[in-house]
Order: structure tokens, then sequence, then C-alpha cells
């Protein structure tokens, strides 16, 4: 599978790169399409792969990263490596942020 999530990755790097302002649905519906076609995945699988990987994207730039460790089904945990500052988001809290719908 990390090579599907390599692809998506590309696949979306060129993507956003050819668009002026990408939005952020149709990019994962086609890297979603791209996958299916492509590599023959099934749908809930390829829309994984294309979420992780639009995530990576996305967070390229912020330094943070998720602690693995200590995140839980219920309580994810962001660190910043620099800093070591911490930040935790239960999932009441995360069921509360409003969906984005404009472009990356």
């Amino acid at each position: 599978m990390q090579n599907m999530h390599k692809a998506a990755v590309f696949f979306l790097d060129s993507q956003i790169e050819k668009a002026d302002r990408p939005c952020r649905s149709k990019l994962i519906n086609r890297c979603i399409s791209h996958l299916v076609d492509t590599d023959d995945l099934s749908l809930g699988v390829a829309e994984d792969i294309a979420l992780q990987a639009l995530a990576e994207i996305e967070g390229r730039n912020t330094g943070f990263a998720v602690d693995l460790v200590r995140t839980t089904a219920h309580a994810v945990f962001i660190v910043d490596p620099r800093t070591g500052s911490q930040r935790c988001f239960t999932i009441g809290e995360l069921l509360e942020i409003p969906v984005r719908t404009s472009p990356v």
C-alpha cells in the first residue's frame, strides 16, 4: 500500500500544481477515481489512501505531528517536535469542527 500512497501524493501534487485554487473535495474525488481506475482499488481503500495523501500534503509545512503513542480512539495528541509543546483534541471537540469546503 505504500506505493499507492506515494502514487496518490504524486497525483494530488500534480493536480494542485495545475489548478489556480483547487477545490479540496474535487481533488479527493479525482484522486479516488484515479486510484480505482489505474490501480484497481475498491472505493473505500482508494478513499482512505486519497485522504491520507492529502493530509500529508496539507501538513508538510506545519512542523507538527500526531503523537501515535499517546493518541487513542477518543483523544488525538499533536506535538510540535521543535518545542515539545502539545495539544490534545477529544473526539467531542473534533466532531464540532465544521467541514471545510473551500479550496486547499
